[in-house]
């Protein structure tokens, strides 16, 4: 009876102790699985640092540093509780519990780094005894140069992930996998904008907004000033999402808009000097140039109206033409696509009639 009194008390100080040691690595491993940028840092037998750089919690660097980035590396405390004896802090932030190998959710803010071992002995007149490493650090210096680097004797890691210094899909040794029509060169052509990249292989990978509208929405992606074919979409992050539809060019994004702005106060700008000049030149100039300039501008004006009037019936007659297939054959948006495509009319033509014709037919249903 004592005995069997005895195991139960055992067991219960292994269940309490389990509790006690999976609480904190659970706090640890909030950091490592929801955020990025993350710290990788490793180190070897003899307490020195080997591998030290910054990377994405995505599905590129998952491959490589699995189980580092998922969240199963907890149990292994519970296991073997003596190898996790290191500390890590970034400024003022501490992470304990740590093996010889880990990834910490990294603040680009961060200008402090220190690794402690927690089986060294400490002097109580200086807090840093038992640390292996201390470095001031800079992720970011806002110089409008990217300079990355990798490795313990880096003072400065500039990535897109840590500074704006860097653009996404620029060399900076971070493979961010945004789909931005770039093909980064940190990613080993595994990013979607990569021509080699083909999605039958699967032998690239997702960004995670393309990602969460596949599965979540069954839907397509679509970037740069691109909307959907059939309704307004989804936005999820910087992306628009359609679901169970597919991406055409749109008139203009909100970036684009403000970027023609841009454009066209300075040409205003540009035009408003040029047409100053132009008058005190006019002045001493005789009738004869006036008319000539006159007529070109006529022609210019005659051979633009032309163009856009064949251009715009040109159009009109596509959409009569989809409203016909809508009518009789009782086509999709996208089985139209394909049958006009066939009957040569350019995708362009087509995605604008389509959009105009899906903008007259909810007008009309709406009144």
């Amino acid at each position: 009876m004592k005995k069997n009194n005895q195991k139960k008390r055992i067991s219960r100080h292994i269940t309490l102790l389990s509790i006690i040691l999976l609480f904190p690595m659970t706090l640890f491993l909030s950091h490592i699985v929801s955020a990025e940028p993350q710290l990788l840092i490793s180190i070897d037998n003899d307490n020195h640092l080997e591998d030290f750089q910054v990377i994405a919690n995505n599905d590129y660097y998952g491959e490589k540093y699995y189980p580092l980035l998922a969240e199963e590396y907890g149990e292994e405390i519970l296991v073997e509780p003596k190898k996790f004896h290191y500390r890590a802090r970034l400024n003022n932030v501490e992470f304990s519990q740590l093996n010889n190998r880990f990834a910490l959710s990294l603040n680009p803010k961060t200008t402090t780094i220190k690794i402690f071992d927690d089986n060294l002995v400490v002097s109580n007149n200086d807090n840093n005894k038992n640390a292996i490493f201390i470095k001031q650090i800079s992720f970011c210096n806002n110089n409008n140069i990217c300079e990355p680097c990798e490795g313990v004797d880096c003072n400065l890691m500039e990535s897109s992930l840590t500074c704006s210094d860097c653009k996404t899909g620029e060399k900076d040794l971070v493979c961010d996998l945004i789909y931005d029509g770039i093909c980064d060169p940190d990613c080993e052509d595994k990013d979607k904008d990569c021509s080699s990249c083909n999605e039958n292989e699967n032998n690239c990978y997702e960004y995670n907004e393309e990602t969460q509208c596949s599965e979540e929405y069954n839907g397509k992606t679509c970037f740069f000033g691109k909307s959907c074919a059939e309704g307004d979409g989804v936005t999820i992050g910087d992306t628009l999402c359609c679901p169970n539809s597919y991406c055409i060019t749109s008139f203009f994004s909100m970036n684009e808009k403000k970027e023609i702005e841009k454009t066209e106060e300075k040409q205003n700008e540009e035009k408003e000097i040029q047409f100053t000049d132009q008058t005190a030149i006019n002045k001493k100039q005789s009738f004869i140039v006036y008319f000539v300039l006159i007529g070109v501008l006529i022609a210019a004006v005659l051979s633009l109206s032309i163009y856009f009037i064949r251009k715009l019936y040109k159009s009109k007659m596509l959409v009569i033409e989809i409203q016909r297939l809508k009518n009789i054959n009782r086509y999709s948006y996208a089985e139209i696509k394909v049958y006009l495509e066939k009957q040569g009319y350019k995708k362009g033509d087509i995605d604008l009639a389509i959009q105009q014709h899906y903008l007259y037919d909810k007008n009309v249903k709406n009144h």
